[in-house]
């Protein structure tokens, strides 16, 4: 008995299906961040002070810090101002000693001049008061030489080369007064030399240090009454009454004590600066009219008549009356 024939494909070897990847796990929308270290500390100092500076508290502390700014910059100015002040005081009196101190000069050697001069009109020896008189003024000339450059440094390269100049000075008159008590002629023309020559090389050197002296005088006494300190003044007490607006429309607390203390005192303290610094101002202004003028006034006008006295003997002398 035979089997029937099975139809259909032939039975084989089953093949296996390729790997499928698992499906991914939703995250939802959300991405893993990659892992960090702890918070360095510029990050940590950050974020304090995000967290001091935020909301209206942190504004509030903004202002108050922006107040004590405000009230030590016055207080700075005003004590550099008074500091500043004083300073340019002492400057401008020492400029103004060194004036006096030139003029002084400028009176003692044209005195000398005049008195040398006029000791040639007698002829022969000259009389022994005229001769201590001209030595005691040179004397004079020499001691004030030195203290002017010790007292002023900006002057010390202007009166050496004056010292150099006084000197020749006074080595024309002594061969001047040699000649003239043998009774030679040219005892007045060594005169002569010795007068041009301290009119042409020594009394320029004199004005001009004179006129700097004078010129950094007025600059010192310009610098004596500040105008900064009033500026910043003015703008510590808007900065101060500004917070204080600030602070009444937050709180609604019209007057704070605290603030409305401090912003009288850094007011009264701005009022008293200025008195001060306007009394220095005032008194100095004063001084530079009045002293100072006059003593610079005084000055000229005794150099002027020593210097007219000298010439009137010159000329008498060229003319020959001195015989």
């Amino acid at each position: 008995m035979t089997s029937a024939p099975v139809t259909g494909t032939p039975a084989g070897p089953r093949q296996a299906l390729p790997p499928q990847a698992p499906a991914p796990f939703p995250t939802r929308g959300r991405e893993r961040r990659p892992e960090t270290g702890p918070p360095s500390g510029m990050e940590r100092a950050r974020a304090v002070v995000s967290g001091l500076l935020e909301g209206t508290p942190g504004r509030m502390r903004l202002i108050g810090a922006a107040a004590v700014a405000a009230a030590l910059a016055l207080g700075a100015a005003s004590a550099n101002a008074v500091l500043q002040s004083r300073a340019a005081v002492e400057r401008a009196a020492n400029n103004t000693a060194q004036v006096v101190r030139v003029q002084s000069i400028h009176v003692d050697l044209l005195r000398a001049d005049a008195i040398a001069t006029n000791a040639f009109l007698v002829g022969g020896l000259e009389p022994p008061e005229q001769r201590a008189a001209y030595d005691a003024a040179m004397s004079r000339v020499a001691r004030s030489v030195a203290a002017a450059a010790a007292a002023q440094p900006a002057d010390g390269r202007a009166l050496g080369a004056l010292s150099d100049q006084v000197q020749k000075y006074g080595a024309l008159v002594e061969q001047a007064r040699s000649n003239n008590r043998l009774g030679l002629p040219v005892g007045a023309q060594y005169l002569k030399q010795a007068s041009a020559g301290l009119r042409a090389d020594a009394i320029p050197i004199l004005a001009a240090i004179s006129k700097a002296n004078e010129h950094r005088s007025a600059a010192e006494f310009g610098r004596a009454g500040s105008r900064w300190q009033l500026v910043i003044g003015v703008l510590g007490i808007a900065v101060l009454a500004g917070v204080a607006v600030w602070l009444a429309r937050r709180t609604h607390r019209y007057l704070n004590l605290s603030l409305t203390g401090a912003t009288a005192l850094v007011l009264l303290a701005l009022l008293a600066a200025l008195w001060v610094i306007g009394s220095v101002d005032a008194r100095t202004t004063q001084v530079a009219d009045n002293d100072y003028a006059h003593a610079v006034a005084l000055a000229d006008v005794r150099t002027a008549a020593n210097d007219a006295r000298s010439n009137e003997s010159l000329t008498l002398i060229a003319r020959g009356s001195g015989s």
